[in-house]
């Protein structure tokens, strides 16, 4: 259910502590000038790092691997929901979304993700011919921005 969630802030993680390439596969094997062990160990720890994190209900459904790229691939294959339905679902879920008793600021933050999720599925086309002059790029943003505002005014 929230595996695109997940995976974004793991994505986060790995690139902050230089690891990311293991589970995109740029390195999906030992440099000449690594040693097996080292090798070994990030691996191992990557692997652990992983599975930690998977819901422990879910955990005995993983098929555990030796490699944490495979068990990386594993995970999306089985939990990453194709963009159609998240994107349905997200259209459906600031519909319905209203401030009811929060305040202005609670109500802004959940519109806000929502919006932001959204966009990162589903990023606006852009013109890229170089030799555009109509702004393209910039109505289809503003058309967006102004789509939010009517989304969060109706929710008033």
């Amino acid at each position: 259910e929230n595996y695109d969630e997940w995976a974004k802030a793991m994505r986060a993680g790995l690139r902050a502590k230089k690891k990311y390439g293991f589970v995109d596969g740029t390195i999906t094997e030992r440099p000449p000038e690594i040693s097996v062990d080292l090798w070994e160990q990030v691996n191992s720890m990557l692997v652990a790092w992983i599975i930690n994190t998977v819901e422990p209900g879910l955990r005995t459904t993983v098929t555990i691997t030796d490699l944490v790229f495979p068990l990386w691939n594993d995970l999306q294959e089985r939990f990453c929901v194709s963009h159609g339905p998240r994107l349905t679902q997200l259209k459906i879920d600031l519909a319905r979304c209203q401030q009811g008793g929060d305040s202005v600021v609670q109500y802004f933050g959940r519109m806000k993700k929502y919006w932001d999720e959204y966009t990162t599925l589903d990023g606006l086309p852009s013109c890229n011919c170089g030799g555009c002059r109509c702004n393209l790029n910039l109505q289809l943003n503003r058309k967006r921005e102004s789509d939010k505002i009517h989304q969060f005014l109706m929710g008033l």
